[in-house]
């Protein structure tokens, strides 16, 4: 996951314009207690979570457990 963050901030380091991250949903305006529906995350802020995610799995695996997907 790391190596892919580093080849994308590679490949994109001298864009004018980066791509776009996901989606977000709303998120709730503590003033006017309205939700507020965002567009799209930043390719930094994209990164960005990429790369906690990555951290989360090596501190999962360092504790000796295992992660797997299921629904």
């Amino acid at each position: 996951m790391r190596r892919a963050c580093d080849r994308l901030e590679s490949e994109h380091q001298n864009d004018a314009e980066k791509p776009e991250g996901v989606g977000w949903d709303g998120t709730l305006d503590p003033k006017t207690k309205r939700m507020v529906w965002q567009t799209h995350s930043t390719f930094d802020q994209a990164l960005a979570a990429i790369r906690q995610a990555a951290q989360w799995y090596d501190k999962v695996g360092r504790l000796g457990y295992g992660v797997h997907a299921w629904h």
